[in-house]
């Protein structure tokens, strides 16, 4: 009974000692793994980070050399140490360890802990015992936290698996989207072509009259022009597949851009009996590209005119918030089809999404949220004649070179960090909705 009442007394000493020489035990820890050329991790770690969950373990520890030996207070005492063991494991996997650097720390731990009870002037049998209970801990430590880094490998290992499949899909849709689109152009291409060859053998025939021949250079004179801007699109695409087309921001005004836009357009619109009206602020000086803006809003607004044949187009333009201005295009054009516009509607589907989660407002509340600015309206003149509209197409897509312009749009907007959004059904029109930052992070 003496000699039990001697050891735990003892024990009870060697905790205490324990807890008073903590901080100079993790020092010395820190300073041993610092200097370990295989443990590269730590140099950007804090003390707090470093220390982890270790203070806490040691104070388990000299809670264990105190305890008497139950098979409760064993069962207890493991489910704590598996706790921390776990979570010490988890926050150095974070931190970038692999499982050498932590079985290499946790034996540098080991050599401070057993310096320290060498220099230690215990009875011996107290001094065995804590060796023995240290060595139960480290090797809990070690089997259980090598087990849990296993686990994380796993989970990191099927992340990464599933991120690589995640990319190869998208490659393989992206690589899908770019063979229809070189289909469409290929047929957009072919037909062009077939236009200027039919036109160029009918003007080499000897029986056309000279209203026909005239009637006949008209569609070559088209033709040529369609096939070249045709070509320039697919030149325009390639630029920026290859990434060779860079953002150039500077301060301008959207608002004047915009409007000038609508009236070099009104031309246009008059020959095809139209109306063009352009909503928003005259001034709304953003920061950007004010030539990929222009190319953007242009490609749209022509687009809108060739395809609408009663009715007009709006062009409305103004602030979204503090951070981000915007602008449509909507006309009263046919709408797209379902069907039809299932190419197009796949193509800007995630676009659409991202502008609907960053824009609250619509065009109109643009302008109406916008008291101080001026608007103006660009239209024909009541009195102006209205001539007779163009034939219409089919449905919108028939037009040549359709997709690849929409595409460059598109890619514009991803170049500008702009969203683009597309509403449309069939019979009522449709709009364009482009989202665009109003200031850019310095280079």
């Amino acid at each position: 009974m003496t000699e039990s009442l001697g050891l735990s007394e003892a024990l009870q000493e060697l905790a205490e000692e324990m807890a008073a020489s903590r901080a100079a035990i993790l020092q010395q820890w820190r300073q041993r793994v610092d200097s370990d050329p295989q443990i590269s991790a730590t140099s950007s770690m804090t003390r707090s980070q470093f220390h982890d969950h270790i203070p806490h373990i040691l104070e388990i520890f000299g809670q264990e050399l105190c305890a008497p030996s139950t098979p409760q207070n064993e069962v207890s005492q493991d489910a704590r140490q598996t706790d921390l063991a776990e979570q010490h494991s988890q926050h150095r996997w974070q931190q970038g360890y692999n499982l050498r650097s932590l079985v290499r720390e946790w034996g540098h731990l080991n050599c401070c802990m057993v310096e320290w009870f060498d220099a230690r002037s215990a009875p011996a049998p107290a001094l065995a015992q804590a060796r023995m209970l240290w060595a139960e801990l480290v090797n809990h430590q070690l089997s259980v936290g090598a087990v849990e880094h296993e686990s994380l490998l796993k989970v990191e290992a099927g992340a990464r698996l599933q991120n690589l499949q995640n990319a190869l899909e998208t490659v393989r849709q992206m690589e899908e989207a770019r063979a229809e689109m070189l289909r469409q152009v290929s047929h957009d291409l072919r037909g062009g072509l077939s236009v200027v060859t039919t036109a160029s053998s009918l003007l080499g025939s000897e029986v056309i009259d000279e209203d026909a021949r005239e009637q006949v250079m008209a569609i070559l004179q088209s033709g040529v022009r369609s096939v070249s801007e045709m070509l320039s699109d697919l030149l325009d695409m390639s630029r920026l597949e290859a990434g060779q087309e860079q953002r150039a921001v500077g301060h301008f005004d959207a608002g004047q851009l915009l409007l000038e836009l609508c009236r070099s357009s009104q031309v246009l619109a008059d020959t095809k009996g139209l109306w063009l009206r352009g909503e928003g602020p005259e001034s709304l000086t953003v920061e950007g590209d004010s030539t990929k803006v222009r190319r953007i809003a242009q490609n749209l607004l022509l687009n809108a005119l060739k395809y609408t044949h009663e009715g007009g187009v709006t062009m409305s333009w103004g602030e979204a918030d503090k951070e981000q201005w915007g602008f449509s295009i909507s006309d009263t054009g046919p709408g797209l089809p379902a069907v039809s516009a299932a190419p197009l509607a796949h193509e800007i589907a995630q676009a659409t999404q991202r502008a609907q989660e960053v824009e609250a407002q619509s065009p109109a509340e643009w302008e109406k949220n916008s008291p101080s600015t001026q608007s103006k309206s660009v239209e024909p003149e009541d009195d102006a004649p209205i001539k007779a509209p163009f034939a219409s197409p089919a449905h919108p897509l028939s037009g040549v070179g359709e997709g690849i312009g929409l595409s460059i749009v598109k890619r514009l907007c991803d170049l500008l960090h702009g969203t683009l959004e597309l509403e449309s059904r069939q019979g009522q029109g449709s709009t364009f909705r482009v989202v665009l930052p109003r200031r850019y992070p310095a280079v």
